[in-house]
C-alpha cells in the first residue's frame, strides 16, 4: 500500500476513489469500471495509471487486450481513506472555534433513506454530477478562485442491515 500522502493524492479525485471502491469487488478492466461509473474508459485509464503510481492498484495478466487492474493491499486501502477521514474530521471539529465564522459552519449531515441498489448507484451517480466541476481544481491551482481551500467531500452510501435482512 501506498504512503499517507499517496492515499490523499488518491482521495483528491472522486472518480479515484470511486475506483478504489469499485476494485474492492475484485479485478476489471477500465472499459468495465468506466461503464460502472459512467465515465469515459480514457479518463478512467488515466485515473488508473494515477492509481498505480501510488502504488494502490496494478495491471494483472487479462483475456486478449483486455488489461484488467486490480487494489495492492486489498481492504487495507479502504480501511485506510476511512480512517483518514475520519481523523480529519475530528481534527477540525477540534478547531473549529480557531476558524473565521464562514470557515466555522459544517454541511455534515446523516440521513438514512429506504433506497434499492439502482437507487444507491443513481444517488452516487448525482453526487458525482454534482462535485464534478471542481475536480480539475485538484490538479490546476490556477483553475482555482484565489480563497479556495481543500475541502473534504465525503460520501458513505451503504446498507444498514445485515446480508442475511436484505430482501430476497
Amino acid at each position: 500500500m501506498g504512503t499517507e500522502e499517496d492515499l490523499a493524492r488518491a482521495h483528491s479525485h472522486p472518480v479515484r476513489l470511486a475506483l478504489l471502491d469499485l476494485l474492492a469487488g475484485g479485478p476489471l478492466t477500465a472499459t468495465r469500471a468506466a461503464a460502472e461509473l459512467g465515465t469515459n474508459s480514457g479518463a478512467t485509464s488515466f485515473h488508473l495509471r494515477r492509481l498505480a503510481r501510488f502504488g494502490l492498484v496494478e495491471a494483472v495478466d487479462g483475456a486478449g487486450r483486455e488489461k484488467p487492474w486490480r487494489l495492492v493491499g486489498g481492504a487495507d486501502v479502504a480501511d485506510a481513506l476511512d480512517a483518514r477521514d475520519d481523523r480529519r474530521y475530528a481534527r477540525w471539529r477540534a478547531d473549529r472555534d480557531r476558524y473565521p465564522a464562514r470557515w466555522r459552519r459544517q454541511a455534515a449531515t446523516a440521513y438514512t433513506a429506504h433506497l434499492t441498489p439502482d437507487e444507491v448507484d443513481a444517488l452516487a451517480a448525482s453526487i458525482l454530477d454534482l462535485v464534478a466541476p471542481y475536480f480539475d481544481r485538484a490538479d490546476d491551482p490556477a483553475s482555482r478562485p484565489p480563497d479556495a481551500v481543500p475541502v473534504a467531500l465525503v460520501t458513505r452510501l451503504f446498507p444498514l442491515v445485515t446480508p442475511e435482512e436484505l430482501p430476497r
